[in-house]
């Protein structure tokens, strides 16, 4: 009988990290400044970020305005003005790296709004984005025994498959969102709130306007 070979390819353990990484940024971004979160740069050196406001891109403030990202080549409706960061990771055992920004808000209540987008390296090739999404996914869930799987489902946004997800965990609250594949870049669309009860008219105004230009 032949072998049930279930080992990850090269470009599933690229787009499977890709996933993870954008997660645990913004997980850990929502920990007490006291807390000591695992650290990412340990394992890779040669990560530098970058921070910063990005308001210029509003009129005014006055409410939710759509953000248009020349960098992520996206659009979003935001609730205040995002805090954008960049990152370079490296990927073990693999010798590549992944480029990855972060456009976060946080509310008076709570509640973060994030886009995430993820650039893997030219010339991987995704055999079935199916997988590396569900990959990234689970390996979220798989990073903690506090997170909690509450839904998720395949579906598509903007043409591109995604998925959506809905977990928890008992210290920093409950994540709910989409991963979008849409070559060469994975995109995280998400909220982050204390409460199951996510204000869903706020959630469904922030899904349904992001569009990738």
């Amino acid at each position: 009988m032949a072998e049930n070979n279930t080992k990850l390819t090269k470009p599933q353990l690229i787009i499977g990290a890709a996933v993870l990484v954008i997660i645990l940024f913004f997980v850990f971004s929502k920990k007490p400044v006291t807390e000591q979160a695992p650290n990412l740069q340990e394992q890779n050196k040669t990560s530098q970020e970058v921070e910063q406001k990005v308001g210029e891109y509003f009129t005014d403030n006055s409410s939710w305005k759509e953000f248009n990202s020349p960098v992520g080549k996206f659009k979003a409706t935001f609730p205040a003005y995002p805090t954008h960061k960049t990152e370079n990771f490296d990927i073990p055992g693999t010798g590549l790296a992944l480029k990855y920004d972060t456009y976060t808000v946080q509310t008076s209540d709570g509640t973060t709004y994030a886009v995430n987008t993820t650039v893997y390296p030219s010339g991987v090739d995704v055999p079935d984005q199916e997988i590396v999404l569900e990959a990234g996914l689970n390996g979220m869930l798989a990073t903690s025994d506090r997170f909690k799987l509450i839904s998720s489902s395949l579906t598509y946004h903007n043409g591109h498959r995604a998925l959506d997800f809905f977990v928890t965990n008992n210290e920093m609250g409950y994540f709910k969102g989409k991963i979008i594949a849409a070559e060469p870049t994975f995109y995280q669309v998400m909220i982050g709130c204390i409460s199951q009860s996510c204000d869903e008219n706020n959630y469904n105004k922030f899904i349904n306007s992001f569009v990738i230009q």
